[in-house]
């Protein structure tokens, strides 16, 4: 199926990377990424919009969660090599939930 860790399920995940000619004839993009995501049993749907695959990937995962876990609105995607790995990221924010609720008990 998707990705399960403990506080998340991912259900599906569409990144489209979409190409521009601005207007002053230099090519633009855009990342567009839509994600299904199951969390305490319920599914959501969310789309988000940013300049690179993996920034659109963070923020429809973040704007899906946030609700729940609104910790994760200070939390920023690192650069380098690892940053555009779907499965990095959502773990780094799943162990991010766990790691605020260990500071809230």
């Amino acid at each position: 199926m998707g990705l399960k860790l403990s506080n998340f399920e991912i259900l599906s995940v569409q990144i489209r990377t979409l190409f521009q000619w601005g207007w002053n004839e230099q090519e633009v993009s855009t990342s567009e990424a839509s994600l299904r995501i199951r969390i305490r049993g319920k599914e959501y749907h969310v789309v988000a919009e940013e300049s690179s695959q993996s920034q659109a990937f963070f923020k429809a995962l973040k704007k899906a969660l946030a609700p729940l876990h609104p910790e994760l609105k200070r939390i920023l995607l690192g650069t380098g090599e690892g940053a555009c790995n779907v499965r990095q990221i959502a773990s780094e924010l799943d162990a991010a939930i766990d790691l605020q609720h260990q500071e809230c008990q």
